[in-house]
Formats: structure tokens, C-alpha cells, sequence
């Protein structure tokens, strides 16, 4: 298998094992959803602590408006946030063969794990986040996604804003 490398937002995602990357937005399930329907770059399977593997959504931003000017702070992680529930639904939707054969565009390696035994992990990363900007983000990107972590019973620190330099070290860029 060859691997899997996403631009988007300047960045260069990968390379990541193609059975374990999903490429959402250049997905023919995506596609078939139709206009409006706001969703991820991509999904990736990832090996996590104590052989937990984690199932990360991934949004990529060139900028984000800073705490304090709302109403478009509000806005940008209203935005954010269904994006990422959006993609949460369509991967288990797929995985639940809700669209026919849905299930089949998703690589191998995102169509056997054992739902119950992987952890979820939503990670924004904004390529041109200053180190200062990351706490308020965070805190916000904490806040807008509280009531999903709750109710899908996952980390609440499974919300995660990403600098360029955090995200290659946690090897999503190169």
C-alpha cells in the first residue's frame, strides 16, 4: 500500500498508511452527501497508550480569529465543532452500513476495529497559531465539544488545538 499524504491549509498531512487514513472530503461518500454539509479533511486510525488505538478527526485551519472578537470566535468553533461530529456520524454511519455499501470506501484498516475499544481524538490544528493563541483556543475548542465528549463518553482531553510545530512532533505533518 502506498501512503497517504493531504495538503490542506499549507500543511502536508502524512504520510500515513493508506489502510488507516481516511481522506473525507475527497471521499465519494462525502461527495454523495451533497452541498452544506460541512466535514473534516480526514479520519486516522492511530496506535495510542497501552495499546488503545484512537480514532483521530482532523480539521486543518490557515488562521483562527482571536478570543474576544466574537461573534466570529463563537462562529469559527460552532464550525468546527460540526465538522467534527459530522464526521464522527458519516464514519460511524459507515461503519454501520446505514448508506448500503458505505462501509467499502473506508480503508480496511477503519472497518474491522472494535468500536467499543478505540478512543476518540479530535484535533484542530491552525498552521498559523502563535504558542500565545493555543490556551484560549484551546479552552474554547474544550468548551464547544464538552457536551459530544460527554455523551460519547470519551477523554475530555480528547480535544486538541495544534500549533505547525505540535503537530509535526506529534507526526501529523511532515
Amino acid at each position: 500500500m502506498s501512503p497517504v499524504t493531504i495538503h490542506e491549509s499549507g500543511l502536508a498531512f502524512g504520510p500515513f498508511d493508506e489502510d488507516k487514513c481516511f481522506p473525507v472530503e475527497q471521499s465519494a461518500l462525502y461527495a454523495s452527501l451533497g452541498e452544506g454539509v460541512k466535514m473534516v479533511e480526514f479520519i486516522l486510525l492511530r496506535p495510542g497508550k497501552g495499546g488503545v488505538s484512537n480514532l483521530f478527526c482532523v480539521e486543518a485551519k490557515t488562521s483562527a480569529p482571536q478570543q474576544g472578537s466574537q461573534p466570529r470566535f463563537d462562529e469559527y468553533f460552532a464550525e468546527v465543532r460540526e465538522k467534527m461530529l459530522n464526521a464522527l456520524l458519516l464514519f460511524l454511519g459507515a461503519r454501520l452500513g446505514r448508506d448500503g455499501d458505505a462501509a467499502d470506501e473506508l480503508p480496511e484498516g477503519l472497518r474491522t476495529p472494535d468500536l467499543r475499544a478505540i478512543g476518540f481524538k479530535f484535533v484542530l490544528v491552525v498552521s498559523t497559531a502563535e504558542e500565545s493563541w493555543l490556551v484560549p483556543l484551546q479552552d474554547k475548542f474544550t468548551q464547544v465539544m464538552r457536551s459530544a465528549v460527554k455523551s460519547f463518553n470519551v477523554r475530555p482531553a480528547s480535544t486538541v488545538v495544534l500549533d505547525t510545530e505540535r503537530a509535526r512532533k506529534q507526526g501529523l505533518i511532515t
